[in-house]
């Protein structure tokens, strides 16, 4: 997707990364910088990955069924044999489907990126229907977008993490803004709703906010740290397009 210089402007720079794939973030005085742990790594301390992991084996069941040439590799390895299994699999996986919902995702949220700061993103075709999904369903629930903190990097000093908060939200009947994540992956709750709560909860709690373009840190708008936002923006390339909002607690995900 080739981006226009005028949008490219809009988009916040990429996080600087250590070794592990920890957020860089630079001392409160300008220090040397650190390797705060993310988000996203505390959220999967407490995931069960057990439907994930089944579901993985599905995947690869299904395309090694399909690829008779993959039959054929693996017949005279064995479990021993890392190497050329590893990259048997990653074929089994792409012939059996399991990166295509992970592209489409990556997708839709750099377009609603695009679109929730006021640019104009181009929609292919086949992902309009999921554009004017989402936008319907906020529209509906009354949810207004604060562009300012669209995929905007947070920081707790204390605990030493950070991670990037897809949208900062208000909601009707809600005194404060609530944190909002955008899901696009299947049915996220069933599977998942203890590392949202965790996840979601580490944003609430956040102290700052932290712009990698001048690598200084900002005021954390006063958000509400009971509740949360899920978008959920099934990303899959048959069906019709559904975008359903659910209200996560985040205490248990705190504690």
């Amino acid at each position: 997707m080739t981006i226009p210089a005028s949008v490219n402007d809009l988009l916040r720079p990429e996080p600087k990364r250590d070794r592990w794939g920890r957020y860089l973030v630079a001392g409160p005085n300008g220090g040397k910088a650190k390797g705060y742990t993310r988000v996203t790594t505390l959220a999967k301390t407490c995931s069960d990955t057990y439907g994930l992991t089944e579901w993985a084996k599905r995947i690869v069941a299904v395309g090694v069924a399909k690829r008779p040439d993959l039959i054929a590799e693996a017949a005279n390895l064995t479990a021993d044999d890392k190497g050329p299994l590893r990259e048997i699999v990653a074929a089994a996986e792409e012939v059996g489907g399991a990166n295509e919902r992970r592209r489409l995702g990556t997708a839709l949220h750099k377009i609603l990126e695009i679109i929730d700061q006021g640019g104009d993103a181009h929609v292919p075709g086949d992902l309009a229907p999921h554009v004017t999904a989402y936008q319907q369903a906020l529209d509906d629930a009354g949810v207004q977008i604060l562009r300012e903190h669209t995929e905007q990097v947070v920081i707790h000093d204390g605990h030493q993490y950070a991670g990037t908060g897809d949208r900062i939200v208000t909601l009707p009947g809600f005194d404060l803004p609530l944190i909002a994540d955008l899901k696009t992956g299947k049915d996220p709750l069933s599977y998942g709703a203890g590392e949202i709560s965790i996840q979601l909860a580490c944003y609430a709690h956040a102290q700052h906010t932290y712009d990698y373009a001048t690598e200084q840190r900002g005021p954390m708008p006063t958000v509400d740290q009971t509740h949360g936002l899920v978008i959920h923006l099934s990303a899959r390339p048959e069906g019709a397009a559904e975008c359903t909002l659910h209200l996560v607690e985040l205490q248990p995900g705190w504690e």
